[in-house]
């Protein structure tokens, strides 16, 4: 992973973390997915490609 990068989501993560800790209205909290669930999660949707085409058609 690129440095800057790196650094920006450490910086969000921080963010999210000293939010959430005095934000008592859980509906307005940021809840953070972990640093470990976000590769996991791009792992997911790079294999899946999902693409607009791919969505079910609108209701």
């Amino acid at each position: 992973m690129h440095p800057a990068l790196a650094s920006f989501l450490r910086e969000l993560e921080a963010f999210g973390a000293e939010h959430d800790a005095w934000e008592p209205d859980r509906e307005r909290r940021m809840l953070n997915i972990t640093a470990d669930t976000g590769p996991f999660l791009a792992l997911l949707v790079r294999a899946t490609r999902w693409q607009k085409h791919d969505a079910p058609p609108d209701r």
